[in-house]
C-alpha cells in the first residue's frame, strides 16, 4: 500500500490533462482571484514625501479599450465564446482582467485624465487600422506605461505577482493553449495593432531627430 509521501508524489508529478470541465472551473478560479484585486486599495508614493491611493477598478475608458482588445481575440477562437453560463462569466471576468490591466498601465484609477486619453487614443485609432498619429505619440505611451507599471508594481509588491500570474494561468486553462502558443498567437494580434500604428525604427529616428531640432 503506497504511502500518504508516495500519493501526494504521483499526484504532483502526475502529467495527465485536466478533464474539460475542471479547466473549466480552475479557469473561473484563477480569473476570479485576479478580479477581486480591482476591490483593493494600494499607496504608492508621489512627489517629495506624498502618497497616493490608488485601486486597479477599471472605468468607462478602460472598459472599452479592454473590448477593443478582447474581442479580436474571441474573433481568431483564441478565447472561446459560448452561449452559455460558463461563456458569460469567463467573457466579464476577462474583460475585467484586461480592462485592469489597462489601469494598471496607466498607474491605476487615480492616474491623470490625460494619460487616460493618450493611451485611449493611440490603442482605439491603430485598431481601427487609422493612422492620423505621429510615432511619437506612440512613443509617449509605451514610456507612460513603463513608469506607471514600475511605480504600481513597487506599491503592489508580492499581490502584483499573484495578480498577474493568476490571470495568466485562468487565460491559458481558458484557451487550452500552452504559454508559447497564446503568446504567439496574441503577439500576433497586437503585432497588428502596432504596425498599423506605422512606427517602424526609421519613423522612430525620424520623431527623435525632429525633437532634437
Amino acid at each position: 500500500m503506497p504511502s500518504k509521501f508516495d500519493t501526494v508524489v504521483t499526484a504532483l508529478t502526475s502529467e495527465e490533462e485536466f478533464t474539460p470541465k475542471w479547466s473549466k472551473f480552475l479557469s473561473l478560479v484563477f480569473l476570479l482571484i485576479t478580479c477581486s484585486f480591482t476591490f483593493f486599495t494600494f499607496t504608492k508614493p508621489t512627489w517629495f514625501f506624498f502618497q497616493k491611493e490608488f485601486t486597479l477598478k477599471p472605468g468607462i475608458v478602460e472598459a472599452i479599450i479592454g473590448i477593443t482588445l478582447v474581442t479580436p481575440l474571441y474573433l481568431r477562437n483564441i478565447l472561446k465564446w459560448s452561449m452559455s453560463i460558463y461563456g458569460i462569466i469567463s467573457f466579464i471576468l476577462i474583460l475585467t482582467v484586461f480592462s485592469s490591466l489597462i489601469t494598471l498601465a496607466e498607474g491605476g484609477d487615480s492616474s491623470s485624465i490625460y494619460t487616460q486619453a493618450l493611451i485611449f487614443s493611440a490603442i482605439l485609432l491603430s485598431w481601427l487600422g487609422i493612422r492620423p498619429l505621429p510615432g511619437i505619440a506612440w512613443i509617449l505611451v509605451l514610456l507612460a506605461c513603463i513608469l506607471n507599471i514600475t511605480s504600481v508594481s513597487q506599491a503592489m509588491g508580492n499581490f502584483g505577482y499573484v495578480y498577474i500570474l493568476s490571470g495568466f494561468l485562468g487565460i491559458l486553462l481558458h484557451s487550452g493553449l500552452n504559454p508559447g502558443q497564446l503568446y504567439k498567437e496574441i503577439s500576433s494580434d497586437f503585432g497588428k495593432t502596432w504596425r498599423n500604428s506605422g512606427i517602424t525604427g526609421s519613423s522612430i529616428k525620424e520623431e527623435i531627430s525632429k525633437i532634437k531640432k
